[in-house]
């Protein structure tokens, strides 16, 4: 990760101050990001508290463009 990315841009993540909420299956669940609301791996809990408590690992194919060219989903 630091080999592509400072400390500054990594802040800038999405993931890094932000989370998604949505329903599935009939319940609230808070997920790292708009990109992995389909992927039970980043699903972060039932709450946004609980939700803070959890480390977000870029492993998602999908976190790939983050990771490697600083993009962004939303305006800082």
């Amino acid at each position: 990760m630091r080999t592509y990315q400072t400390e500054k841009t990594r802040a800038a993540f999405m993931c890094n101050f932000s989370k998604m909420v949505a329903k599935n299956k009939g319940r609230m669940r808070v997920y790292a990001c708009t990109l992995v609301d389909d992927d039970d791996d980043y699903d972060l809990g039932g709450s946004l508290t609980e939700s803070m408590k959890f480390r977000i690992m870029l492993r998602h194919h999908r976190c790939f463009s983050c990771f490697k060219y600083g993009a962004r989903c939303s305006e800082v």
